[in-house]
């Protein structure tokens, strides 16, 4: 629906646009120009109005004609969702429903006298040229008209780190090894620890190790198990180890200083956790 008047309106349903005189309480004039559903509406002042169709088209009424004739009409590659035009009546915006927004330019003449002027002196330096290599470089000169507007998107590719070409690759001890690194971030080797577990592959790549392809996983679980954002994680793959792995860590001193350490740091972070939730209850009789 569009106010063109305080006492005048428009209303657009289905194919049909419809103008009411809301003084006489009736309706004035019926507009079937479209054969899908009208979807947008817009005043362009003197110039008269702009109706936009699910069929692609948006055509120009003039409203100071008896009949309100068509003046001017565009076709799109989708359907239109809402049209408009700019004050100076030189742009016209049109979004489509498939996302793109489309914005057309109303081209000036002394534009359209310079374009013709710099045509006519690439034709007469031209002409001194064979035929053939003119016929070969025609159209190389062309910009384009001035309603055109060319965008060059170019999708730039992130550069995939080691553990997600591994991960990509079903290579799922690599892909641990690689998230265990020296200099890699955390939240990267969360992410490589996450999405083997999601997948159901914490044992597969955790097979076949030994003390020294161990020992950086244990080491790292040991350095992070104070976060409480990675207890859960960390749990997942000790409990793992631990099962697959107990009687190796019973042969490998590094191994069990290191569950021994992993043990201890539990324990402190438990007594945290308990002594945290006593005060949370001290505060909870204070403040009642």
């Amino acid at each position: 629906m569009l106010s063109l008047t305080p006492t005048n309106i428009l209303s657009a349903g289905e194919g049909v646009v419809k103008y009411w005189d809301l003084v006489a309480g009736k309706l004035s004039r019926t507009l079937h120009n479209f054969n899908k559903t009208v979807t947008c509406l817009s005043d362009a002042g003197e110039r008269g109005i702009l109706v936009g169709s699910i069929d692609g088209h948006v055509k120009a009424f003039d409203t100071s004609t008896p009949n309100w004739d068509v003046k001017f009409g565009w076709k799109f590659g989708s359907g239109v969702l809402s049209c408009g035009v700019s004050p100076d009546f030189k742009h016209l915006v049109v979004g489509l429903n498939s996302g793109l927004l489309t914005v057309r330019t109303r081209k000036n003449i002394n534009d359209n006298v310079s374009a013709t002027t710099a045509t006519s002196n690439n034709l007469k330096f031209k002409s001194d040229k064979s035929h053939g290599f003119a016929r070969f470089m025609r159209g190389s000169d062309f910009k384009g008209e001035g309603e055109h507007h060319i965008i060059d998107e170019k999708v730039n590719h992130k550069k995939l780190r080691s553990f997600e070409r591994d991960l990509n690759g079903f290579r799922w001890s690599d892909a641990l090894n690689s998230a265990l690194i020296d200099g890699l971030d955390t939240e990267a080797t969360i992410t490589c620890l996450e999405e083997l577990k999601k997948k159901g592959k914490v044992r597969i790549a955790l097979a076949n190790r030994d003390e020294t392809s161990l020992e950086p996983l244990l080491t790292w679980c040991l350095k992070f198990i104070d976060d409480p954002r990675n207890v859960g994680i960390i749990a997942d793959y000790v409990i793992c180890i631990l099962e697959m792995y107990d009687e190796v860590i019973s042969r490998k001193p590094v191994l069990e200083e290191l569950v021994l350490n992993l043990q201890k740091r539990v324990e402190i972070e438990l007594k945290k956790a308990q002594d945290s939730e006593r005060i949370i209850g001290m505060l909870e009789l204070l403040s009642a």
